[in-house]
């Protein structure tokens, strides 16, 4: 119950107007997928390149990659919303 609420949430984000904060985006990534102890069933950005974050999220929304929820949410996302994401949740260049 408490994944589809997180869901849920995560859904009505995306589908609001791209005038909403960016944090609103951001928070609803980082629920499931910002903390290093991310449940085992959904991957964590801790360690990803900005790269490698903003080549998942465009295969998702391609239809590329397969998952559960994150094809339906990538479609939602603009070009900048993606670039933005990757940008936040990326590690640093070395």
């Amino acid at each position: 119950m408490h994944r589809l609420a997180v869901l849920a949430l995560a859904c009505l984000l995306l589908a609001t107007p791209t005038t909403r904060a960016q944090d609103s985006l951001s928070l609803s990534c980082a629920v499931c997928h910002g903390a290093r102890n991310a449940p085992s069933t959904v991957p964590s950005f801790y360690g990803m390149s900005t790269a490698q974050i903003e080549s998942a999220l465009r295969d998702f929304r391609s239809g590329a990659r397969e998952g559960t929820a994150m094809p339906r949410l990538a479609k939602a996302m603009s070009d900048d919303e993606i670039r933005a994401l990757a940008y936040e949740f990326g590690a640093p260049v070395r």
